[in-house]
């Protein structure tokens, strides 16, 4: 059994447990929640991007291409500043892009497409606005309440994420799930076992965010799944063409240094946008971090894939 359907497994296993434990025997207080979520996130949820200046330097080998960590780290801060300074000029922008590339983001890892084509980008985009769709659809209330801490920063977004709670947002959901399924069916034909499983493992995804509080179930899929796949991916990858086997122990040796740089950088986040705004901005200010930080980390990833799907 491949490693990815022995972690589905467990998640299943896992999560079940915690379903029966949340709406059977005893409901999971809200510190805890947070607490699981905070650990997951420490844990597995940003090692799972303090790799990429080692990702980058294999896929610069696997090009015959020089690289210089002085040059990647430059570019990649330079990458954050540039995304927090166009947060702060154009929030809403920034906030549609953010969508976008995490959609992208989540699309590329749970959909182990072979090739690259704006056909399969289209496909992985629609995949992974669904999911995003789900937890806001599912956790309105909580977007709602995040909707009102930001409406002095952004009202445009605020206004967005209030119009959540509309009967036709559903139908939203329907219409970008049937145009996947129609992309699919027609530009990857023969994989119906492979559409069956993705449906599946969306159908789990939403029957998860209704039956548990949203701190559980977004670390349950954002940790459990998402880093955990990236991880083990980086791990395969970091061994092709004759690279350095590396155990888990030693991948998160090698993750630890720039994990901790990151944790420290979105404190400093969080305490600028309070002493800037003099508002309790620590919620948006971790958004806008998580966001910054996924930009270029999508970028390394997705390049990481495409030389591995195309062997």
């Amino acid at each position: 059994m491949s490693f990815k359907n022995k972690l589905s497994l467990f998640i299943v296993f896992f999560t079940t447990l915690l379903i029966v434990i949340h709406q059977w025997i005893h409901v999971i207080p809200d510190v805890v929640q947070w607490i699981f979520l905070g650990s997951i996130l420490i844990l597995v949820g940003i090692p799972h991007g303090a790799l990429d200046h080692l990702v980058d330097q294999k896929i610069q080998e696997s090009n015959h291409a020089n690289f210089s960590h002085w040059k990647f780290h430059l570019k990649y801060l330079f990458t954050i500043a540039l995304y927090i300074f166009i947060w702060k000029l154009f929030p809403v922008i920034s906030f549609v892009f953010f969508l976008l590339i995490s959609a992208f983001h989540f699309g590329e890892t749970d959909l182990s497409i072979p090739s690259k084509s704006i056909k399969l980008l289209l496909l992985q985009v629609v995949y992974g606005i669904l999911l995003l769709l789900i937890f806001l659809f599912v956790y309105k209330d909580n977007a709602t309440l995040f909707a009102k801490d930001i409406t002095s920063f952004a009202p445009f977004i605020a206004f967005v994420i209030k119009s959540i709670q509309s009967p036709y947002f559903i139908a939203v959901w329907i219409l970008f799930l049937v145009v996947f399924l129609i992309v699919y069916c027609i530009w990857i034909p023969d994989k119906e076992s492979a559409l069956f499983i993705v449906l599946a493992r969306l159908c789990f995804i939403y029957m998860m965010s209704r039956l548990l509080p949203f701190p559980i179930s977004f670390a349950i899929y954002f940790g459990l799944w998402h880093s955990v796949i990236s991880l083990a991916s980086i791990k395969s990858f970091m061994k092709e063409d004759g690279g350095v086997a590396m155990t888990w122990i030693q991948l998160f040796q090698k993750a630890a240094p720039l994990a901790l740089v990151s944790i420290l950088g979105l404190v400093l986040l969080a305490f600028i946008f309070v002493q800037y705004y003099h508002i309790e901005y620590y919620l948006l200010s971790l958004f806008v971090g998580v966001s910054v930080l996924t930009l270029p980390h999508q970028h390394v990833m997705s390049n990481m894939y495409a030389l591995m799907r195309k062997k």
